[in-house]
């Protein structure tokens, strides 16, 4: 009896131990699989929830510097290459374009966001199903950037090692990406001014 308990123990104590590391293997592993389709370009669904605002949920495709964000509901598109941004409000049917250096904040660049998720913080593994990781992530001491969030939550799937979907909540609104995907192609992320030939121009640009 006193070696089967023994065997227990030791058995549970290399489970426990293999459950610490797993959090850092994750993330190396989910890294490395990201970065394989840095050249594809990545499709993500980023949902925002604001306070007394409500919730905006936006496709987004990019491909090296250019990206494409499309409003769930339609009626807003917006492209950047870098250095400029052309924006349709579907509603209204105008076209504005501006410099990319003011709009910075409202860049959304796939590639940025989905590589070195958690670079910055400190990853623990929370839970496990048959099919995915729950990691948490806490902002390091060391991460004096402030606007990284103070925590996130991470789901990575077990068969891919794709992020599943990344949460966080800065201020007063919470950030949800999910159904990450990849194959973009160059037309997908290029502003075509020929798809918009009624529109009213408005040209910020100076």
């Amino acid at each position: 009896m006193k070696k089967v308990l023994l065997m227990a123990v030791t058995a549970l104590m290399s489970v426990t131990t293999l459950f610490a590391q797993s959090a850092e293997e994750i993330v190396s592993r989910m890294d490395a699989e990201m970065e394989k389709h840095n050249s594809e370009g990545f499709i993500m669904t980023m949902d925002i929830k604001i306070l007394l605002v409500g919730n905006i949920s936006t496709q987004i495709m990019s491909l090296g510097d250019k990206y494409c964000g499309r409003l769930a509901d339609g009626g807003t598109v917006t492209w950047g290459d870098g250095e400029t941004t052309w924006t349709y409000d579907a509603n209204k049917n105008e076209l504005t374009i501006d410099n990319a250096s003011k709009n910075a904040g409202a860049e959304s660049n796939a590639d940025d966001m989905l590589s070195g998720i958690t670079k910055g913080y400190d990853v623990k593994l929370k839970s496990e199903t048959d099919n995915a990781w729950y990691l948490k992530c806490k902002k390091s001491k060391d991460n004096k950037s402030k606007d990284d969030p103070k925590k996130m939550n991470l789901v990575v799937d077990k068969a891919t090692y794709y992020p599943i979907s990344l949460s966080s909540k800065v201020a007063i609104a919470s950030v949800t990406i999910h159904d990450v995907s990849f194959g973009v192609t160059e037309d997908q992320v290029t502003f075509n001014p020929d798809a918009y030939p009624t529109a009213k121009i408005i040209d910020k640009r100076q």
